[in-house]
């Protein structure tokens, strides 16, 4: 039997004697046609077996691999233009993917925040240029005038002393000037760090608020000091300093003559009633210093601009006392 017939072959005797032999063969017409039509069966759905696995491959493939390192690309291509983009890419898997996704986000989000501090540190150097600019040829044209009188004309000696304590008082202006410019880049900059050391809290807060009666007295002002503060404390001495000496300074530049400064240092209890407005302060993390002065007030706008470097408003720029650093310094310490 073969595969396309049934065929049997006998031997044909007489008498015990082989005379011949006869042969059959019948061909298997049908089985072929079964055969062959589950071979077709069989063929066609391998075909279709096959193409399924290869498209559900190219689904999970495009869907879990492709797209996201697609939208990877693309959020890629947009940091590298500089293209801000708040929208983080939608992919919750945790393999390693996900994992790719997540540090290209946070190293995106890190470096969207540096270019904001670069941007904001930008926009305060350029504010910071042009006050110093405008401050100091107010004083530099006075002393360049006072200067020029001194040499070209003759002058009696009471007028000649009165021109030289005026250059001096504006020399010695335009350095404060350099000197708060140059205690702001100091604490602006990440070289200069100082240690923290612990000092008595009673009387390293008490000689801070030393220095500033006679200052006070001179333009009539009652300085009134509280130190209410025990116990150890860690501080940046140098930093602390400056940070009373531009607050207790800022208060007497805007307090006007006969009117009244508070200096105080509190770390328990109750906040005086002098306050003119009360807070709730939890003392215990930490303890507060307050400076609290008289004087003309300032709207909401130019008060949340005054720990901008050399930021004064307008009616203090045009008094006698010219710019400083403000409290841009403070906002640093």
């Amino acid at each position: 039997m073969t595969y396309s017939h049934f065929h049997m072959k006998e031997p044909v005797f007489v008498n015990d004697e082989i005379v011949g032999f006869f042969e059959v063969s019948i061909p298997r017409t049908e089985r072929l046609a079964y055969v062959q039509s589950r071979s077709t069966l069989v063929f066609g759905a391998s075909v279709v077996v096959v193409l399924f696995m290869s498209a559900l491959i190219w689904f999970v493939l495009n869907r879990r691999i492709n797209k996201p390192i697609q939208a990877l690309r693309v959020d890629m291509d947009r940091f590298a233009k500089h293209v801000d983009s708040s929208e983080s890419i939608l992919y919750k898997k945790r393999d390693e993917i996900g994992e790719l996704i997540q540090h290209f986000e946070q190293m995106k989000q890190e470096t969207y925040e540096a270019r904001k501090r670069v941007q904001q540190e930008q926009k305060e150097k350029e504010t910071m240029t042009a006050a110093l600019s405008h401050d100091l040829r107010t004083p530099l044209t006075s002393v360049l005038a006072y200067t020029e009188s001194l040499q070209e004309r003759e002058l009696e000696p009471k007028t000649k002393e009165k021109y030289l304590a005026t250059i001096r008082k504006k020399s010695l202006h335009m350095q404060q000037l350099i000197e708060d410019l140059h205690t702001f880049n100091l604490l602006k900059s990440d070289t200069v760090k100082e240690r923290k050391v612990t000092i008595d809290g009673d009387e390293f807060f008490e000689m801070l608020t030393d220095g500033y009666d006679e200052l006070c007295a001179s333009k009539q002002i009652t300085l009134n000091k509280q130190v209410n503060m025990s116990g150890s404390y860690d501080v940046h001495v140098n930093h602390m300093m400056r940070l009373v000496d531009n607050l207790v300074s800022n208060a007497i530049r805007h307090t006007p003559i006969g009117g009244e400064i508070h200096l105080l240092f509190q770390d328990a209890g109750q906040l005086p009633e002098w306050l003119f407005t009360q807070v709730d302060i939890d003392f215990q993390h930490f303890g507060v210093l307050i400076v609290q002065n008289e004087g003309e007030t300032i709207d909401m706008v130019e008060a949340n601009r005054i720990f901008e470097p050399f930021y004064q408003s307008d009616s203090s720029r045009t008094k006698e006392q010219g710019q400083h650093s403000g409290l841009g310094s403070v906002s640093q310490v």
